[in-house]
């Protein structure tokens, strides 16, 4: 059985096969630095999921709802004062002076009148509990801010998470695709020595099956990378390629 020599001989020549892969491409500029410069990609990455994040846009929203609150709550006074205003034209009569050749009748003069007037009217509540109402809209405004950053730092987590998750699997690809490859040159050379007699059918068999199951293993984990990097590009809300490209 020639078996053992040629395992031994497919592991010996495993890493100049994996070079001679025809079908091997070099990796774009950007995945290198993608996969071995984590020091340079981060604030990149880190910076995106921030300015794209729809839960600060939200956060935002809510401030400055409170903001705008805290500003009512400022003019609550104003409430309460009422200021009115009215015009008038008509004849009256002039009581006063009396029209001398008409001793028994008197003469009527048109004239304008305005009135203003300035009302307050507010509730005592509301004049008593004034400052304890900015208060609670100044607290409620630093609330939102704190929920703010706590946002920030959790979506900063999230993305360091999966972006680790991506060089694993990026990792674990590389590995399955030298496993994969010593099949194939295991396979090979068995099919060769299968045709020629020199390997039995069990023998081949069972390289067969190791061939397909380091196809199964590198197409899982190639998958695994793509969804990944899918999920990496879902967060931050840009593509990973044309960010890393940018100047």
């Amino acid at each position: 059985m020639r078996v053992p020599v040629l395992l031994l001989l497919a592991l010996l020549l495993c890493g100049s096969g994996a070079r001679a892969q025809p079908t091997a491409t070099p990796a774009a500029a950007w995945t290198t630095v993608l996969f071995d410069a984590p020091e340079q990609v981060l604030p990149v990455l880190l910076a995106a999921a921030l300015r794209h994040s729809p839960e600060l846009e939200a956060m935002q929203t809510e401030k400055a709802m409170a903001q705008t609150d805290l500003l009512l709550a400022r003019r609550v006074l104003l409430s309460g004062v009422q200021l009115a205003g009215g015009y008038g034209y008509g004849n009256v009569a002039n009581l006063t002076m009396a029209d001398p050749t008409l001793p028994r009748s008197y003469s009527t003069t048109a004239s304008s009148r305005y009135t203003t007037s300035l009302n307050l009217n507010l509730p005592l509540d509301k004049l008593v509990n004034r400052r304890q109402l900015v208060q609670r809209q100044q607290l409620q405004l630093q609330q939102l801010e704190h929920l703010s950053r706590a946002r920030q730092t959790s979506i900063r987590q999230r993305v360091i998470d999966q972006y680790q998750e991506v060089r694993l699997a990026h990792k674990v690809v590389t590995l399955r695709q030298q496993a994969l490859l010593s099949a194939q040159l295991n396979y090979q050379m068995g099919e060769k020595q299968f045709r020629s007699g020199e390997l039995a059918l069990v023998d081949m068999s069972q390289l067969t099956d190791r061939h397909a199951a380091a196809l199964v293993d590198y197409e899982t984990a190639d998958s695994r990378l793509a969804t990944g990097l899918l999920q990496l590009e879902e967060l931050i809300g840009e593509k990973v390629a044309d960010l890393l490209r940018q100047p």
